[in-house]
């Protein structure tokens, strides 16, 4: 899994939406509004994406993504799902940028 780390309102989304229209690869969100400002988002930037999804929608209509996904925002569902898996509260974490990484390594430029 690679990782956008950045601070809030700093293009997060905004390069996800690229990366979506590159690749093909649908958005994942945790919630009903953020797909709507995926949508607008991408509208407004002349992207054309796949239909962001939500969580929910995934699991109650059985949708079996064929290729990776893209996700907005994990922090809100990362907690919950290592609880889940591990049967115990995750207090502390850590992650590598690995996207960073490849970026470094193959000498890949983003537009940001």
């Amino acid at each position: 899994m690679n990782l956008l780390i950045k601070n809030r309102q700093t293009g997060k989304t905004t390069q996800l939406i690229h990366i979506s229209e590159a690749t093909r690869y649908p958005i994942v969100v945790p919630f009903e509004a953020q797909k709507k400002h995926i949508i607008e988002l991408a509208n407004q930037m002349g992207c054309l994406i796949p239909m962001p999804l939500i969580i929910r929608e995934m699991k109650e209509r059985g949708i079996n993504v064929k290729t990776p996904i893209l996700f907005d925002n994990v922090e809100y569902i990362l907690s919950d799902a290592l609880q889940q898996y591990l049967g115990t509260e995750v207090f502390c974490a850590t992650m590598t940028d690995t996207l960073k990484e490849y970026y470094t390594n193959y000498g890949v430029h983003t537009k940001e």
